[in-house]
């Protein structure tokens, strides 16, 4: 048996505050003028209890039941209401014979419904107040003309009014949900044939594919065992490969060595070489410098010798114009021209031998040596002709012998 204790509302509708009452032994009346709020501690007491409609509290949604604010007063963002009932000392849920049923909702629409403090669904509280006659729409709650709806109802809902009252309510609801389990049941055993085919089917197949995995495992071992045996070999042929590989690394190293060392003495004779090369290139300057001088002296004979040609030119045309010379001076003066054209071959040979002698002139200097004193010698030999031919003329060839002078090429 249960029995009402104590309520408490807070933000419910119009109890912007804190308000808790309690219920005493024997019946307690709630009295008070219109719009005072009478009527919302019935509808707490509904709304505790799972009322989910909010036309049956009044109200156009459930967020309505909170309260909404006033001139003076801020609206609230959360309503709950706290029912406390006394049962009996066995009953299911109580603790020290007390029941504490609370709900609460907030403007977001979130909902909470807690027992002893401890949170649980509304499912809950329905089947443990179910046969006990409290509940929504239950005759333990009458509002205002309930009794004439009832007594003008049909009798089936008599029937469920009564029903409650006696506790048959729990036992039919019991009922219905075995008997829809019940059904639910005989759904799935039809349903067992159509899984055992289905169920026959796969393990057909799975046996082949057991079949088919078993001799899968089998020729994967042989080809495991095969791999290890390739392995093994390959093993033992990168192992000699390695070994060769090591000696040739170490052959290599000492090599690499040697020419490193090769390399060495190489650079050491090409700082050497580079050391002569300059040596060389300072002499091969000198020996430029000695080759312009000595062409230098060269042109200079070369001019001399031209100067000795127009003379002998001068000196044949002398000789041609004195045809009457005596005889006796004729064969001299053959012998004279022949000489002339000896000293002019030679002259020639020499001119030759000097051409030769420039492009030579950095590694034959001793052939050089010896081409100027030829050419010594034969100057001297001119000489010696011009003065016989200036003796035999009686005098001076036009005045020029006086301009010739004697030029001497010495070799340092």
């Amino acid at each position: 048996m249960l029995k009402l204790r104590r309520l408490e509302i807070s933000g419910f509708k119009s109890f912007v505050d804190p308000v808790s009452l309690d219920f005493a032994e024997g019946i307690t009346a709630i009295v008070g003028p219109n719009g005072c709020g009478k009527s919302n501690l019935s509808d707490a007491i509904s709304w505790v209890l799972g009322e989910q409609s909010a036309k049956s509290l009044r109200s156009g949604t459930m967020e309505d039941v909170i309260f909404n604010g006033a001139e003076r007063r801020k609206p609230l963002g959360m309503a709950e209401v706290t029912l406390t009932l006394e049962t009996d000392p066995g009953f299911v849920g109580a603790e020290e014979g007390l029941l504490t049923i609370s709900r609460r909702v907030f403007r977001g629409g979130e909902g909470q419904y807690r027992l002893n403090g401890k949170r649980v669904t509304l499912k809950e509280i329905r089947d443990l107040l179910m046969g006990t006659g409290l509940g929504i729409r239950t005759y333990s709650i009458i509002e205002q003309g309930k009794i004439g709806l009832i007594l003008s109802g049909k009798p089936q809902e008599r029937r469920r009014l009564l029903e409650e009252a006696a506790g048959v309510t729990r036992y039919r609801e019991r009922r219905r949900i075995a008997e829809v389990k019940l059904e639910e049941a005989t759904a799935n055993l039809m349903r067992i044939d159509d899984v055992l085919s289905e169920v026959d089917r796969a393990v057909r197949g799975l046996k082949r594919q057991a079949a088919a995995a078993r001799r899968y495992q089998a020729l994967e071992t042989e080809h495991r065992e095969l791999l290890a045996k390739v392995l093994a070999g390959r093993w033992t042929n990168l192992v000699g490969r390695e070994r060769d590989l090591q000696r040739e690394l170490a052959a290599r190293t000492s090599r690499q060595a040697e020419l490193v060392a090769g390399l060495h003495q190489r650079e050491a004779a090409l700082a050497s070489g580079r050391q002569r090369s300059d040596e060389l290139a300072a002499e091969l300057g000198e020996l430029h410098k000695r080759d312009a001088e000595l062409g230098a002296r060269i042109e200079g004979r070369q001019a001399f010798l031209v100067g000795a040609r127009e003379n002998l030119q001068q000196v044949a045309e002398r000789l041609a114009s004195g045809t009457g010379i005596a005889a006796e001076r004729r064969d001299e003066l053959l012998r004279k021209r022949q000489a002339r054209d000896e000293v002019e071959a030679r002259r020639t040979a020499i001119d030759a031998d000097l051409f030769n002698a420039r492009g030579a002139v950095e590694g034959d200097e001793s052939a050089l040596h010896a081409r100027v004193r030829q050419l010594q010698e034969i100057e001297a030999q001119v000489e010696q002709l011009r003065q016989q031919l200036l003796a035999s003329m009686g005098g001076p060839i036009l005045g020029d012998a006086r301009g010739m002078e004697r030029c001497d090429v010495t070799i340092g």
